[in-house]
């Protein structure tokens, strides 16, 4: 539920958005992937999923993501643009920590829009503030899930439109934690959420 909480958050901090919108995920780790479901259960009318990674964007698809793209294949900045008539999407959600991930969505990002950054970073990244200030774009963090969307996020999964437990790749016995730890870290056989139980 904290993916959920956190995701939701976001999209609370910069007022949530009108039906019909179109949202641009940019990356399809666990947070991008929830990213792209309550996008669509909060209403948006189109969503697109950005990675490298084939087998994330395909679950991105199952997901609800409406459009895939893959950015070491396509310029993202570039085909999000031609999905939306040249105009960009309303809203960018950053969920991969990449150097380039904040550069994009600024430049993904059309005039007066906002941008919710909900990657972690291990290191500082460099990207274009001014363009962000030229076009009057706000940029938005999230680290705390916000308690006022807990309510909201068990909601929607009661509802079903919010399955937490498709990103659940593999599961283990409390004996074979250290297995389940390494398959975790090294991402083996696609892993996104692993789980230990006794």
């Amino acid at each position: 539920m904290t993916l959920v909480r956190t995701v939701l958050y976001g999209i609370e901090r910069v007022g949530g958005f009108v039906p019909g919108d179109v949202i641009a995920v940019l990356g399809p780790g666990a947070i991008g992937l929830m990213g792209v479901q309550c996008c669509k259960a909060l209403g948006a009318g189109q969503v697109v999923l950005t990675g490298t990674r084939d087998d994330r964007l395909a679950l991105g698809k199952k997901m609800g993501a409406d459009h895939v793209i893959h950015a070491g294949r396509e310029d993202v900045v570039e085909r999000a643009k031609d999905l939306t008539g040249g105009l960009g999407p309303n809203l960018v959600i950053v969920t991969t920590g990449t150097q380039d991930s904040l550069q994009q969505a600024i430049e993904m990002a059309p005039r007066g829009s906002d941008i919710v950054f909900l990657a972690h970073l291990d290191d500082p990244v460099t990207a274009d503030i001014g363009l962000a200030v030229q076009k009057g774009n706000s940029i938005f963090t999230v680290r705390g899930e916000g308690r006022l969307s807990v309510p909201q996020a068990l909601s929607l999964m009661a509802q079903g439109k919010v399955t937490p437990r498709d990103l659940v790749t593999h599961t283990f016995p409390l004996e074979a934690i250290g297995e389940a730890i390494d398959t975790f870290a090294q991402r083996r056989e696609g892993a996104i959420k692993v789980i230990v139980h006794p």
